[in-house]
């Protein structure tokens, strides 16, 4: 693949030092998000100067207190963002080092996700590449199989490429675990982070599970990773959540999707 005169060709064996990433390759996209940051990639090394610790309790018992408070704020968010439903598991894998992690969607109470599609940037040649850059899921109720939605994190926020179609398991069976394909950094090259997405399909009480991959299930660069964790029997893949990088401007290299994770409900 090639690119512009700053920027070595996509298939040279990476390095294994974290790129600066900070490129003059004019960026070949269709658009410009105007709501999104402008700056290059020099903040993956140049992280903010972390911010001062908080003064020490001066009792051990102040402590004490303090990280139970932590702790009952962190319950109380877990509880918040599940929207009522009873988590069983989170799901994740090694992704891409660059982004945000958004907000977790859901699907509706008593639906669970079994089936997906991606939104993919085909190659751009002399262009900038991004491939996998955002990941739907498809709900279904547990009991009477009717659908319930579709589940798209950042609806608002536009995405290079376009949307594949919709990959689904077999009628009864829902998404129980995944693999994401990953781009590991270039160096001075193009960057592209996550790739391809796959996952395996089971019944949500028995049965052995199988694995879903959209064709032709595998992405342009990058290998596959381990697959995660999965949901335990009684509960399935419910609710998603997306580490994105911002708009790196049209000088800079962009990688938008770099990792994902899946959360699993329990089914009543």
């Amino acid at each position: 693949m090639e690119r512009s005169n700053t920027l070595q060709n996509n298939n040279h064996p990476p390095t294994q030092q974290l790129p600066s990433k900070t490129t003059t390759t004019l960026h070949n996209h269709y658009f410009i998000d105007t709501t999104a940051t402008t700056t290059t990639h020099q903040h993956h090394h140049n992280n903010p100067t972390p911010p001062s610790p908080p003064t020490a309790t001066t009792t051990t018992t102040t402590t004490i207190q303090h990280n139970n408070q932590r702790i009952l704020i962190s319950f109380a968010v877990l509880f918040f963002i599940a929207e009522g439903r009873e988590l069983t598991a989170t799901l994740t894998v090694k992704g891409g080092d660059w982004g945000l992690w958004g907000k977790v969607a859901y699907c509706p109470e008593g639906s669970f996700a079994d089936g997906y599609k991606m939104k993919i940037e085909p190659k751009q040649y002399l262009g900038d590449d991004t491939s996998l850059n955002r990941v739907a899921l498809y709900c279904r109720d547990g009991v009477s199989l009717e659908e319930t939605g579709e589940v798209t994190p950042h609806p608002h926020i536009k995405a290079f490429g376009s949307w594949g179609s919709k990959t689904s398991c077999h009628e009864g069976d829902f998404l129980m675990s995944f693999a994401l394909q990953v781009e590991k950094p270039q160096g001075g090259s193009d960057d592209t982070a996550a790739n391809f997405l796959k996952f395996t399909c089971r019944n949500i009480t028995m049965g052995e599970p199988y694995v879903l991959a959209q064709q032709p299930g595998v992405g342009y660069w990058g290998t596959y990773g381990e697959w995660s964790q999965t949901c335990p029997h009684g509960s399935a893949i419910c609710g998603i959540q997306q580490k994105i990088e911002s708009f790196q401007s049209i000088w800079g290299d962009d990688t938008e999707l770099n990792n994902i994770r899946f959360y699993c409900c329990k089914h009543s």
